[in-house]
C-alpha cells in the first residue's frame, strides 16, 4: 500500500487525493495479538518545485495550485499546524 501525501496531491493537481491518517483499534478479541507498520517517510529537498505538473492542467481540470517550493510548503504546515512560528 502507498499513502500519497500533501506534496505529491498538490504536484498532481489533486490527481492523486492526500491520504488521511487514521489508526483505527482492532476488535477487542484481538488486543493481545501482534501488529506491524513499518512507515517510510520521503521528503524532497527543499528547493525542488512543487509546480503543478502540465499534464494534470486541463479544461476540466484547471490549476489549482500557486508555484510554490518542496521546503516553502513544509514551512507552511509547519506554522499551519502550530510546530513553527
Amino acid at each position: 500500500m502507498i499513502n500519497v501525501g500533501d506534496m505529491l496531491s498538490r504536484h498532481t493537481n489533486n490527481k492523486l487525493k492526500s491520504t488521511i491518517h487514521r489508526v483505527i483499534n482492532p476488535p477487542r478479541e484481538l488486543w493481545g495479538t501482534s501488529r506491524y507498520s513499518i512507515p517510510f517517510f520521503m521528503h524532497p529537498i527543499s528547493e525542488m518545485k512543487l509546480d503543478v505538473l502540465e499534464s494534470c492542467i486541463d479544461k476540466e481540470h484547471p490549476k489549482q495550485f500557486e508555484d510554490i517550493t518542496a521546503g516553502e510548503f513544509l514551512e507552511e504546515r509547519l506554522i499551519e499546524l502550530g510546530l513553527k512560528k
